[in-house]
């Protein structure tokens, strides 16, 4: 846990007044973050607190609260999404700017859909992000202009129903032999992957596609003429 005041005039004791709160596993990013608020001197925001443990931010949200919460998507012991859910659990009045490297449309729609207030990728200029965390303290939104436009992207592939489109490379090929009658195992062994793993690329598939069984996958692979070979 790191703490420190953003406005070094003023000395600030009690960690429950911190306004901005980091969750993010590398030091060097969150610290970088505070000296970037630090020398901007962002109206509202007096004070910030960083965590590289999810776990430990949720431990202290039991306690005190923030005006905003950076959060890194990519986060050691616990999945981005789930801790996103656990925030908002505990402090669902606090909105929540995710900050990440991962610009797939897929992760962006799960962050706002699970109650995210924002979305910046973190190649981004350091203006966008206090552009991004003022909008979140007035209570406004933020996605970044890259993710909107894939998002709308997204939409639109959607309404053409082609939602084989909507699945990653990895997750087509698994559909397509899903499509072909293969089983689990055979797919797992097929692909050098474990189990496990097919099982998650299944069940985004059916999350993704909004079908109901194997039979629904293959009679849309043989509507759209699709086969591994056309993948491969």
């Amino acid at each position: 846990m790191y703490y420190r005041p953003l406005n070094q005039s003023r000395r600030i004791v009690n960690l429950n007044t911190c306004d901005l709160v980091i969750i993010d596993d590398h030091p060097i990013v969150a610290d970088g973050i505070v000296r970037l608020f630090t020398s901007k001197q962002v109206d509202g925001l007096s004070s910030a607190i960083s965590f590289t443990s999810g776990y430990d931010a949720l431990a202290w949200f039991s306690y005190y609260k923030c005006k905003v919460i950076i959060l890194d998507m990519s986060m050691p012991a616990i999945n981005g999404i789930d801790l996103l859910k656990l925030l908002k659990k505990a402090r669902p009045q606090i909105p929540i700017l995710v900050f990440t490297v991962l610009t797939e449309s897929d992760y962006a729609l799960r962050a706002i859909e699970n109650g995210a207030s924002g979305y910046l990728e973190k190649h981004s200029h350091p203006s966008k992000l206090i552009e991004a965390v003022t909008l979140l303290a007035s209570g406004k939104r933020y996605i970044s202009k890259n993710v909107t436009e894939l998002l709308v992207d997204k939409v639109n592939k959607f309404h053409t129903n082609l939602v084989h489109e909507l699945l990653s490379d990895r997750e087509l090929q698994v559909m397509l032999m899903i499509a072909e009658s293969m089983t689990t195992n055979e797919i797992a062994k097929a692909l050098c992957l474990n189990v496990k793993t097919i099982g998650t690329y299944r069940s985004r598939i059916f999350e993704k596609t909004h079908m109901k069984n194997n039979l629904d996958l293959m009679k849309y692979v043989i509507k759209n003429k699709l086969s591994v070979e056309h993948q491969l």
